[in-house]
């Protein structure tokens, strides 16, 4: 945490250099002229973003600690993953260099919750009495990360309206992560069907998982420039590039064990839509002070 916190100080004291120059009259006269100079070739953008994601994991293996006798088939342990879990959310800081007119480098610290969930269904079976019991969890986990993406972006046209693609790598770390469980239980005696649900309280289950990840992402934006402030919209898939189960730690809740809830190796993936609003760091000295536009 201490290297992270380094990194996030020394970038902000780069950017907060960069606005000092400009507001002080750094440019000179020369340089705030459309003319080429170096002071337009290049901006700096600064806001906030936020926005939801839909997430969902790959499963890797099947681990459990329920296990029926070789020779017989009375015992049955199925795991299905439940697909795509909405909404989560993030929000956080943008801050962009844009060069080269079309060519921008995005840092985006954000805070992320990503949910995931998946249904373990056991059934044991009887025929003499004819007893059935089926016990089904519905384990839903939501894990709070600290992201911190790169981006590249490349603009298609230069334009009031801008669209663009964008790609790069996220190092995540894990703040905490919490889960909620319905269970249902069924009990078949003699031809009676009772049914018995109950809902857990959510319970910390954070050492069950990798504290440090990373991601993969790409996708599509646009923005558009309203007098000196920009406002955009990006949708980005994201893919951990790592499984984010620990190995160490997959057995040590007694409690999740017991009710025969064990992680599998998973990578998460999401799609993230987020809205943003930035604003410039170098302004033209002009009678409306417009900003650099590269």
């Amino acid at each position: 945490m201490k290297k992270i916190f380094l990194i996030i100080l020394f970038l902000f004291q780069i950017f907060k250099t960069e606005a000092q120059f400009i507001i002080g009259g750094g440019a000179s006269k020369n340089t705030t002229k459309s003319d080429g100079t170096s002071f337009t070739k290049s901006q700096f953008w600064l806001g906030f973003k936020g926005g939801v994601n839909a997430s969902w994991a790959k499963g890797l293996g099947n681990y459990q600690i329920f296990q029926s006798m070789p020779s017989s088939d009375n015992f049955r342990y199925e795991k299905a993953y439940n697909g795509v879990q909405f909404p989560g959310f993030q929000a956080g800081l943008t801050f962009i260099y844009n060069f080269r007119s079309f060519f921008s480098v995005i840092f985006e610290p954000t805070y992320s919750i990503q949910k995931f969930s998946y249904t373990n269904s056991l059934k044991w079976s009887s025929t003499q009495p004819a007893v059935d019991v089926i016990l089904t969890q519905k384990n839903t986990y939501s894990v709070h990360y600290l992201e911190f993406p790169v981006y590249v972006r490349i603009d298609l046209f230069k334009n009031k309206l801008k669209p663009y693609i964008l790609g790069g790598i996220i190092y995540s770390y894990l703040t905490h992560v919490s889960r909620s469980n319905d269970y249902t239980s069924s009990d078949v005696i003699t031809g009676a069907n009772n049914i018995i649900e109950n809902s857990t309280p959510e319970m910390a289950t954070t050492p069950l998982f990798i504290r440090s990840n990373f991601w993969g992402a790409a996708g599509i934006g646009v923005c558009y420039d309203i007098n000196n402030i920009r406002v955009g919209l990006n949708i980005l898939y994201k893919s951990s590039l790592n499984n984010i189960t620990s190995h160490e730690n997959r057995y040590s809740n007694a409690k999740l064990t017991a009710s025969g809830d064990v992680l599998d190796d998973m990578y998460l993936r999401n799609i993230e839509t987020s809205l943003y609003c930035v604003f410039p760091m170098k302004f033209l000295i002009t009678n409306n002070l417009k900003h650099v536009n590269p």
